[in-house]
């Protein structure tokens, strides 16, 4: 007996004890095997580690029912065979040979690029082309570097079977491609790091769990799975490997249970609508105080639907109406806030890749937690409905970006018929401040209903955002010269005071070129009544924009 299957052996033991970090050394020893065995029968790189991150969390859970140390490649390699097998029966497309290959930099010459262009997908339809158990030998000969000898171990088979598949796999991939090969599949190894990828519920509260990751963190919205075949949605990310998520399945959840993060799976269900709402009241519970509010600068949110100290901020919106940028300014103008704010980012179910994406990728996003300020992002599919917006008392205010807004230039994209607050009421504001309100919604309510075009919204349902802007540059004038004086002037100021609400964001100097801009609530007030009461019914709308008070 050799000392490989000795030590081996004495992992299994080990893990079956509960060693995690015996665990993690089998999971360093097999990771690239298994990877290797799943893109064989997938042709897909992204499937098979997806597939591999299953199998080994499986494994991890079942370890205690494993009978004999021996038998334990031929047990991940059935896992695995499973897994994949699941993937083909959903119609997934098979031996797209989905393979990363480095990207030449900016700076190298375009023709460069577009011969390097050409010679990867040359390898990746040859590697596509490839029989199943050729391609699967290939990839495990690649990755890592394993011999025949680990190969056929691994597989089950003997070493000159071994040997003949990589033999006929070269000398149908063409001599020249063979470098090509190596590295495709040496940048898609997975690191020591994957082995650590396993997270432990600390605490569940309903439908909230709290867990800690030992390796890379989930995603914001990545799906997670326990053995108990439960799964959960990531709804916050602390840090130092705490993560926050939302059950959308039940099962027994309970502290001390291992997850996993399983994101590509295709688990997409949202939160339901009783778990969604448990979910908000467990995170921000509601204070039987009377409301004190936080002033945020901004304009249309400190006057329409104050953000209440301590308490809930739902922001519901659709895709490119610049939520994330709203949440990264109140983080920015809240983070030496004594009173803290929880903000809900609600989402719907096909937008979980473009969140991921903006948050991400977004310059200064600064994460889910800044000061007393902490945000959550969930999936629901009420997240784009104004009709709820407009009538949940589920959140202490409740702010809605509007499409309409955002064809029309005006940002913050904020609708001031919609978004609404708890705390706007004249106990905690004062009369003047509700009264002002008052008239600003009824006001810019008249002006919508006098103002309604079913074209614009036509082509706003179908996202020909470009064709609405242009409809709204044609109808507005023509609309304007058929309305009486009375109405008119109703429409003007109306269109005055969306204007005024539009404001300089600290966060987005660098590319509106704009500083900043803070304006406190009294003032905004003032300036509101201002436009209401006429004092500026010779100004242009024009004026308006962008600008601190009048």
């Amino acid at each position: 007996m050799d000392a490989i299957q000795t030590s081996l052996r004495e992992l299994v033991d080990e893990a079956k004890a509960g060693n995690s970090a015996a665990f993690t050394q089998i999971t360093r020893e097999y990771q690239n095997l298994v990877l290797g065995y799943a893109f064989g029968m997938l042709g897909d790189f992204h499937l098979a580690q997806d597939v591999t991150q299953e199998t080994l969390f499986i494994a991890f859970s079942n370890i205690a029912k494993l009978k004999n140390a021996d038998a334990l490649p031929a047990w991940l390699r059935r896992i695995a065979h499973h897994r994949c097998h699941r993937i083909l029966r959903r119609a997934r497309p098979a031996c797209s040979a989905d393979v990363d290959f480095d990207v030449p930099s900016d700076d190298t010459p375009p023709d460069s690029r577009l011969v390097h262009r050409e010679e990867a997908n040359a390898v990746t339809r040859a590697i596509a082309q490839l029989p199943q158990p050729l391609r699967q030998a290939i990839a495990l000969y690649y990755l890592h570097g394993r011999s025949q000898k680990q190969i056929a171990a691994f597989l089950g088979i003997p070493v000159m079977i071994v040997n003949n598949r990589l033999h006929s796999a070269r000398q149908q991939l063409k001599r020249r491609m063979i470098h090509m090969v190596a590295k495709a599949f040496n940048s898609n190894a997975l690191s020591d790091g994957f082995a650590q990828n396993v997270g432990e519920i600390l605490s569940v509260r309903g439908p909230v769990i709290e867990a800690q990751f030992r390796g890379e963190m989930p995603h914001i919205l990545d799906s997670l799975t326990s053995s108990e075949d439960g799964w959960a949605k990531v709804v916050q990310r602390k840090g130092d490997g705490m993560i926050c998520a939302v059950v959308t399945e039940r099962a027994r959840w309970k502290p001390g249970l291992q997850l996993t993060n399983a994101p590509e799976i295709g688990h997409v269900k949202p939160i339901a609508d009783d778990e969604f709402e448990e979910t908000v009241r467990i995170l921000s519970p509601r204070s039987s105080a009377p409301p004190k509010t936080i002033e945020t600068g901004i304009k249309v949110i400190d006057l329409l639907c104050p953000l209440v100290a301590g308490g809930s901020v739902g922001i519901f919106s659709m895709q490119g109406v610049g939520r994330i940028v709203l949440v990264q300014e109140l983080f920015h103008r809240l983070e030496n806030s004594m009173d803290g704010v929880s903000m809900f980012c609600p989402s719907r179910r096909g937008d979980i890749n473009a969140v991921q994406d903006m948050l991400t990728i977004e310059e200064g996003y600064p994460g889910d937690t800044v000061g007393n300020v902490q945000v959550f992002w969930m999936i629901n599919d009420r997240a784009t409905d104004p009709d709820f917006a407009s009538d949940t008392d589920l959140f202490d205010s409740m702010i809605y970006l509007s499409p309409v807004r955002a064809v029309q230039g005006l940002w913050p994209a904020i609708d001031a018929l919609i978004s609404h607050s708890r705390a706007l009421d004249e106990s905690v504001v004062g009369r003047e401040h509700v009264e002002v309100a008052k008239r600003v919604r009824e006001t810019i309510g008249q002006a919508r209903e006098l103002m309604y075009d079913a074209k614009f919204f036509e082509y706003l349902a179908h996202h020909a955002n470009a064709r609405a802007s242009e409809r709204l540059k044609e109808f507005v004038p023509r609309r304007m010269a058929e309305l009486s004086n009375e109405n008119r002037v109703i429409v003007e100021r109306a269109r005055k005071l969306e204007a005024f609400f539009t404001q300089p964001f600290y966060v987005a100097e660098r590319f509106s070129k704009r500083p900043g801009v803070s304006v406190r609530r009294d003032e905004t007030v003032r300036s509101c009544k201002a436009i209401l009461d006429g004092d500026f019914d010779d100004q242009p709308e024009e004026t308006f924009l962008y600008i601190r008070t009048r």
